[in-house]
């Protein structure tokens, strides 16, 4: 299990760094893809949910959900789109 938990502790504990050091709404790690960096989601809150120390777990999966339903294109129709710079299914 220690391999399990080092990836989203790496994860959390560099994100903002990958990110151009911004806070808030912000995706785990920095893709061009909208799907790809949610997908460790689960990881971080299986993280979080077990209690395991050094990092805001909860917080970064909050900015991941934010960055998701605030800054990621929609459809016309409200699909999430897969690519953070255009919309695309």
């Amino acid at each position: 299990m220690d391999t399990f938990f080092q990836i989203p502790q790496d994860v959390v504990a560099n994100r903002s760094q990958s990110n151009g050091n911004i806070t808030g709404p912000q995706p785990l790690i920095k893709d061009m893809s909208a799907a790809d960096p949610a997908s460790i989601g689960f990881a971080v809150l299986i993280a979080n949910w077990t209690g395991q120390g050094g990092e805001d777990y909860a917080g970064a999966a909050k900015d991941q959900l934010d960055f998701l339903e605030f800054s990621v294109p929609r459809t016309s129709d409200g699909a999430i789109s897969h690519r953070v710079n255009q919309v695309q299914l």
